[in-house]
């Protein structure tokens, strides 16, 4: 479907049945052959044929048992094995094996204390040692793939080192191994492997190194092996010597801090740079020296405030999907092409988490009204808006961290 700008679109059609099974998307997945996977919001699964350019849906059947157990899906995760583990929004956790076609269902079961926490995934993260972890509404899970069963962490408030939080929205290894678990209203966790417990990183108004706020939106780690952590009252950059969080917090009276404190995600460039995404605030760059902020908002030209995701394409250009559009960021040029439904986007509103980019540099974004897919070099025909002057003022980089 190519439409003069190479931008692929797809959409539900109740006419054809090899089309998307629904325009509401929440995961996107390429694999390891390439293969894009596409989970939706209540029609299943999708998994894209190139060759024949259609999709093959999988929905869950009430009479068949090796269906998909639910079609609400919010994660795709492929293991090093192959199996595919989808996890749902009701339904618990899946396990497909392509060879077959058949899914084997992982469900929360009360009477059980090695079943799944809850039937509602919203992480599935495989580490390094080759551990399945999952981040459930209800608490964290680690598979034992001999019985397979889970061992399940909870939170006991009579416990000191158990999770923080049942809420797990994120899970993440670092270099060294460690794994680092995101939640919803507990704050952080590190767990330790030996003893079984987690050391808690969690909001406190009269520790100023403590994190800045519970609700944990992302972990990312660049390539020094600094952590950093966003929340929704700024961001937060780990210091062992500290022993505590260097803050990043929006200033009103402040042109070079953090454009606002609603943090979604953390992009590192192929130069070393950070970038942020934001609610309300467009996209931010820190220069590490100073730790000042570069702003580019709808003023500057993007094509919307708030950010949902980035992605960097092979000539070191952004691709911002927003509420209202998708924005290429030339970072040289400081300079903005924005394009909406009119160069073939079937929408301009994206979800937040529905973004991949493969292996090839294929760029995948998805929609409340489908998903789009391109190669960043083929797209033209963008409209430009006018030049504008990004100003950089200098500031006091203490003012930027809490006192010592």
């Amino acid at each position: 479907r190519y439409d003069g700008y190479d931008m692929v679109v797809y959409a539900h059609n109740r006419d054809d049945g090899a089309s998307l099974s629904h325009d509401w998307i929440w995961s996107v997945y390429v694999d390891n052959s390439g293969t894009l996977w596409v989970g939706t919001d209540g029609c299943g699964l999708n998994r894209y044929d190139r060759a024949r350019d259609a999709f093959t849906r999988f929905q869950h059947a009430p009479d068949d048992p090796h269906s998909i157990s639910n079609d609400r899906v919010r994660v795709i995760y492929q293991d090093r094995q192959g199996y595919y583990w989808i996890g749902t929004d009701g339904g618990g956790l899946n396990r497909f094996d392509a060879s077959n076609g058949r899914f084997t269902h992982y469900r929360h079961d009360p009477a059980q204390a090695d079943s799944l926490p809850n039937d509602t995934v919203l992480a599935v993260f495989e580490a390094s040692r080759g551990k399945l972890w999952v981040g459930t509404e209800g608490g964290l899970a680690r598979m034992d793939h001999a019985r397979e069963k889970f061992v399940v962490y909870r939170h006991d408030p009579s416990l000191a080192g158990s999770l923080s939080s049942n809420q797990v929205r994120s899970v993440y290894e670092d270099r060294r191994g460690q794994l680092w678990i995101g939640t919803y209203k507990g704050g952080l966790n590190l767990f330790n492997r030996n003893s079984g417990s987690f050391r808690h990183f969690q909001h406190d108004p009269a520790n100023p190194r403590s994190l800045a706020h519970n609700r944990v939106r992302s972990i990312f780690e660049d390539h020094e092996g600094t952590l950093w952590v966003a929340t929704d009252n700024g961001l937060n950059e780990w210091r062992p010597a500290l022993n505590g969080f260097v803050h990043y917090r929006h200033d009103p009276q402040d042109s070079t801090s953090l454009a606002t404190d609603h943090v979604f995600g953390v992009l590192e460039d192929g130069n070393g740079d950070m970038w942020f995404g934001t609610f309300g605030g467009g996209i931010s760059r820190l220069d590490l020296d100073s730790g000042r902020f570069t702003r580019y908002r709808m003023s500057d030209g993007l094509v919307a405030d708030s950010a949902y995701a980035m992605l960097e394409d092979d000539r070191g250009r952004f691709w911002v999907s927003t509420t209202k559009g998708l924005s290429r960021f030339d970072p040289e040029t400081e300079t903005f092409k924005n394009y909406d439904t009119s160069h073939g986007l079937y929408s301009s509103e994206f979800n937040l988490g529905a973004h991949y980019q493969s292996a090839s540099g294929e760029l995948f974004f998805g929609g409340v009204n489908g998903w789009n897919a391109f190669f960043p070099d083929r797209v033209r025909g963008a409209t430009a808006p006018p030049p504008v002057s990004v100003k950089r003022e200098p500031v006091n980089v203490k003012s930027l961290w809490p006192a010592s």
